[in-house]
């Protein structure tokens, strides 16, 4: 089952502390109008890029972010027990006894049960969205009540059941325009590029 946490970025006419105000949104707006396209205001200089991806959001066209630090992949990439439990960051104390792992064992292939788990929850590129955008969340603006017309980012987690996969969507190319102009402001060093066609 879905389970979706939906965070508004903004609403035109609000200019408090923390969300879009209105002059920015107007050009947002005038702008997506025109282009058909998000504003996005990029960093000059960062080694942070996240790739938006166009997807279908609530019957309509958004996106879905990428993490492009690491290299795209649905699987899991092969790594010992030891690599896996130092990325996974469990104190050393608990390998032999949590894991049921004996010292010869830790240069052994880590089972790709395990990794898979970990790599869909956690280490692949969108779910490291996932958990940087929440990490970030109580900055970037008040839960609201309602859709704005700037659109909304939603958290999901478990797309069917045994799932572990999480990522992030923003709903219109607004929303990610409002999105990158918040992080900006927020100074995170994350600059958001549409993704190339046909790389993903």
């Amino acid at each position: 089952m879905s389970i979706t946490r939906r965070h508004f970025i903004a609403g035109v006419g609000v200019a408090t502390a923390g969300l879009i105000f209105p002059s920015f949104a107007e050009r947002v707006l005038a702008h997506v109008e025109k282009y058909g396209e998000p504003l996005l205001e990029n960093l000059p200089e960062t080694d942070c890029v996240w790739h938006a991806l166009p997807a279908e959001i609530e019957g309509g066209c958004g996106y879905t972010l990428i993490d492009t630090t690491i290299p795209f992949s649905l699987e899991a990439p092969d790594m010992t027990w030891r690599q896996f439990l130092e990325t996974r960051g469990d104190p050393v104390d608990t390998w032999f006894e949590e894991w049921d792992l004996t010292p010869d064992q830790l240069d052994d292939p880590a089972d790709r049960y395990y990794t898979q788990i970990w790599w869909e929850a956690a280490g692949c590129p969108a779910a490291r969205v996932f958990d940087r955008l929440e990490e970030l969340e109580p900055q970037l603006g008040p839960l609201l009540t309602r859709k704005s017309k700037l659109g909304h980012i939603a958290f999901q987690a478990g797309q069917y059941p045994g799932s572990w996969d999480q990522w992030v969507e923003v709903s219109c190319a607004t929303g990610l325009s409002c999105l990158q102009h918040r992080i900006n402001e927020l100074r995170t060093g994350i600059r958001i590029e549409m993704a190339p066609d046909g790389l993903y």
